[in-house]
């Protein structure tokens, strides 16, 4: 039996539910609610190390659009090679002096961030950047150190402003410092176009209302690059008490903490009439263990960074 499915039998249990069959709609619906409740306050409090996973992605080689619609002084764009990955990349768009981003605002339709700027055509062309990542919806948050193998750990900035406020970051013996002559800025002008060496997180919502965050690459990368990180994962979260979800919380977890959490919550229901005395004890007891994960997981450790590879 899956997981879901033993929570669920043991809940209709302490209400004296034998057979499915039995439970109405609105305990089934509380029950559902009561295991992502008790699952996302569990990631909550629990150790980091049980929502951290590497990840590694590919940056795509500078890629060519042709047969672009445009219209001078408008946003909007149409022609053949767009692909979803280019939401938020740069693209250089021919006859026009500046640097654009490339939108996505359909399944299949995408615009340009500024309007184009040379003369209407049928006929356009263009190269589009892969210096944004947009990562799937589940990733909340990137850890340093991130990296491109080989060559160099990329530095994190915190904002577009601080793209535009320092210069590239250059490896000082192991430290990175601000070049004094760099003259090019991410906003104000045109994007270097070689080896990245910083990156920094932005939000992002698809264009259909989804939130998100993406990884921005600075300088815009020149060639396709591995990119090496870890992210943290957001809670799982099930949609139905169908699911055959193999854990919610890593599997050793399922007696001693997943399954006292559910009990607490589904505990508070008007309508439980059980021992609730003995399920708030469960509940604290099983709390105090989570907690103590926590504090004496790896990641209190200090991290070391080698710069350049391992």
């Amino acid at each position: 039996m899956a997981i879901v499915q033993e929570i669920k039998a043991d809940l209709l249990g302490l209400i004296g539910i034998e057979v499915d069959a039995q439970a109405d709609p609105k305990t089934l619906a509380r029950i559902l609610s009561d295991i992502n409740n008790a699952v996302q306050r569990i990631y909550t409090l629990g150790p980091e190390n049980w929502s951290m996973f590497p990840a590694g992605l590919a940056t795509k080689a500078p890629t060519p659009i042709t047969g672009l619609s445009l219209t001078s002084g408008e946003n909007t764009v149409s022609g053949t090679g767009f692909l979803p990955w280019m939401d938020g990349c740069t693209a250089v768009i021919g006859g026009d002096s500046n640097q654009n981003e490339i939108i996505q605002t359909g399944a299949s339709t995408y615009a340009l961030k500024n309007p184009y700027m040379s003369g209407t055509t049928a006929s356009g062309s263009g190269i589009v950047y892969c210096d944004s990542l947009n990562l799937s919806a589940d990733v909340i948050s990137v850890e340093p150190p991130v990296r491109i193998p080989d060559c160099r750990d990329l530095y994190p900035l915190t904002s577009i402003t601080q793209a535009t406020s320092y210069g590239v970051m250059n490896n000082d013996y192991g430290r990175y410092g601000q070049s004094k002559n760099f003259s090019v800025y991410l906003a104000d002008s045109q994007k270097q176009i070689c080896t990245p060496d910083s990156y920094y997180i932005d939000n992002r919502v698809d264009y259909q209302g989804q939130l998100g965050i993406r990884m921005r690459l600075n300088p815009v990368p020149d060639k396709a690059y591995i990119v090496n990180f870890q992210y943290r994962k957001a809670a799982p979260r099930i949609a139905s008490l169908d699911s055959t979800v193999a854990y919610l919380v890593p599997a050793a977890y399922n007696e001693t903490i997943l399954l006292p959490f559910v009990r607490f919550n589904f505990s508070g229901w008007t309508h439980f009439n059980g021992d609730k005395e003995s399920i708030v004890e469960g509940y604290k007891t099983a709390e105090r263990m989570l907690i103590k994960l926590s504090d004496t997981q790896p990641h209190k450790i200090q991290k070391i960074s080698f710069v350049g590879g391992w």
